[in-house]
């Protein structure tokens, strides 16, 4: 058997078959042309019992280099190591899962996704994800792995199926960017989830109002937007005076700035009007909710609420007292016992409970798929009974 050389595979022509060219210097390794006129190199080896041919390098790789690269394989394979994963690892450079996460946050996430999806997928990054699996190789990270991530957060489900999907999400990215040939999360079964809402009492709401009013200025009036327009966070620190038509009492939210992709024009009630009216007066920014100017001097806006939030909810009484650890003591901290989007959850069960539709309540929301308010149908019970008695209490008396 003669061996390869440079001119032999550049003269290589399809034909009916694929055909294989074996070079008679390393044992195993030949050059493979489709019937398309696909060219590649291959390695055909022996590795714990198993013949297997592995794929690799298409031209403008160099004869001299593919030979090369296949006398390592064979070499790893004689020494107990997978083939396969020694050329994964050399192609990516035994990248870490820290770096493709770094890679994934920067190149994909932080451009296409929302700020706050953002934020949540750097704390779950930050606080999970790198401290227990992110040194491990691309190639040495297997579902136990990740079974092993979801189960050390079993205390809480929601937050373990989150790390979960992300993880899942970084390795998609990874097969597609050629970084990686497996997702070792795919086949992660998640934790059943109980449907997280809170919806506030009457009582609940006015002591969030005293707390909004004695404590903060301009975070009370964006909690207070909050929950008289069941927006979402971001949907409110990021809006700019131009989105509100406050003489037609209308909001209108461009495509790129909802989840849903798509232009919504809200109808906003006279309170939230008269909210945003005496923040008018007061206006300096073209923002609502100011931030910090930027670095080329530009005006932004605040990116988070988190932290009034917190002493709100301490001081509304929806709030729990919790230990940290500290250098000297233990310290006490505060949790709310309810998220900022639960007011978007609470607008919605109030106004269906009232008798309001599904599909307006849907619309005030902004959402357009139906299964995103379905979730409230079992609350219209409430309004179908007080409509049915009325109807057998007319019956009734008209009977008797």
């Amino acid at each position: 058997m003669r061996a390869l050389t440079q001119r032999r595979v550049d003269r290589l022509r399809p034909s009916k078959r694929t055909r294989i060219v074996w070079d008679g210097e390393v044992r195993g390794f030949g050059v493979r042309i489709t019937p398309n006129g696909v060219v590649s190199f291959l390695l055909a080896y022996r590795f714990r019992g198993k013949q297997t041919k592995y794929t690799f390098g298409h031209p403008p790789m160099k004869l001299i280099e593919a030979r090369e690269t296949a006398f390592q394989l064979r070499s790893a394979a004689r020494a107990g190591k997978d083939p396969q994963r020694v050329a994964r690892e050399t192609a990516n450079g035994g990248m870490t899962l820290e770096q493709l996460a770094a890679k994934f946050m920067d190149v994909h996430a932080t451009v296409n996704l929302r700020p706050g999806t953002v934020r949540g997928y750097r704390e779950m990054l930050r606080d999970h994800i790198l401290p227990n699996i992110g040194s491990l190789p691309l190639c040495d990270v297997g579902q136990i792995d990740v079974e092993s991530l979801k189960g050390g957060l079993k205390e809480t489900p929601y937050r373990a199926n989150r790390c979960v999907a992300l993880v899942s999400a970084i390795f998609n990215k990874g097969i597609g960017w050629g970084l990686c040939e497996k997702n070792p999360a795919e086949r992660v079964k998640h934790f059943d989830e109980e449907e997280q809402s809170f919806w506030l009492t009457e009582e609940q709401y006015m002591a969030l109002d005293a707390a909004i009013t004695f404590y903060a200025r301009d975070c009370g009036e964006a909690i207070r937007l909050l929950i008289l327009t069941g927006a979402r966070e971001m949907e409110v620190l990021a809006a700019p005076w131009t989105q509100f038509d406050l003489e037609h009492a209308l909001w209108t939210r461009p495509a790129h700035k909802t989840k849903e992709k798509r232009t919504e024009h809200i109808t906003i009630n006279a309170a939230a009007v008269a909210v945003l009216r005496r923040m008018k007066k007061v206006a300096t920014s073209p923002y609502l909710f100011p931030g910090k100017p930027g670095k080329d001097g530009k005006s932004t806006h605040r990116k988070t609420i988190r932290k009034p939030w917190i002493q709100i909810c301490k001081a509304a009484g929806l709030a729990e007292e919790y230990e940290v650890p500290g250098k000297r003591r233990t310290l006490k901290r505060w949790r709310p016992i309810m998220r900022l989007h639960d007011l978007r959850h609470s607008f919605a069960s109030w106004l269906v409970s009232d008798g309001v539709s599904l599909k307006r309540v849907g619309a005030l929301l902004g959402q357009s798929r139906e299964s995103s308010t379905n979730r409230y149908a079992h609350l219209a019970d409430k309004s179908l009974r007080e409509a049915t008695d009325r109807f057998g209490n007319m019956i009734t008396q008209r009977v008797q």
